[in-house]
């Protein structure tokens, strides 16, 4: 049990990293730039079969494996699991059904479905990552395992909602967006190199 669990967290730790990196360092190569563009443009630009790959390769849903392997029995392990299992589908599916150009005072260049399904996803996505973040971080302070964990948790719940509603539009959408993100996306490493710590102290 213990490999398997430091294998999903492994996947989980990669997967959130590529993303972040293509995050990141993409913008440098794609006609979309860092802190003006949304991060789903960047699947529609130059190389952006990398960041769909990101999307593949971060919605995987190791972790939500993982958690919920090493939580069973804690207040909310299954709950927390599913919210981080179907955040982790809308990940899967935001790559798949890629978004369409956006300009600078966020009109839709040529509006398709796929993008219409892309909205839907990121969507739902946002708000049961969010949810999970505030349900596992009590999780994790019932669970001995994870104890150490859950302050942390709690403050990145916090910092992501917060960052969820000062989102906006214009010419520095993209950094709004990334902050948010990243956010997201550290405490999901985090939570994966804990549940890493977990499986090798079993």
């Amino acid at each position: 049990m213990s490999d398997r669990i430091n294998v999903l967290a492994l996947l989980a730790i990669v997967g959130w990293a590529f993303f972040a990196a293509s995050a990141v360092f993409l913008p440098i190569f794609s006609v979309f730039s860092f802190a003006g563009d949304y991060i789903s443009e960047l699947a529609i630009g130059r190389f952006g079969y990398v960041q769909t790959v990101a999307y593949f390769a971060a919605g995987l849903g190791a972790l939500a494996l993982g958690i919920r392997e090493t939580t069973q029995g804690s207040w909310g392990s299954r709950a927390g699991f599913v919210m981080v299992g179907l955040f982790g589908i809308n990940v899967l599916l935001a790559g798949i059904f890629p978004t369409d150009a956006i300009d600078a005072g966020g009109r839709v260049i040529s509006p398709t479905r796929a993008r219409s399904i892309h909205i839907v996803v990121s969507a739902l996505a946002f708000p049961l990552i969010i949810a999970a973040m505030f349900v596992l971080s009590r999780t994790f302070k019932q669970n001995i395992g994870w104890r150490s964990f859950w302050p942390v948790s709690l403050v990145l719940a916090f910092a992501a909602l917060a960052a969820f509603f000062l989102m906006g539009d214009g010419q520095w959408v993209g950094l709004y967006q990334r902050a948010f993100k990243g956010t997201i996306v550290l405490w999901l490493i985090l939570a994966a190199v804990r549940l890493r710590s977990i499986a090798r102290k079993a």
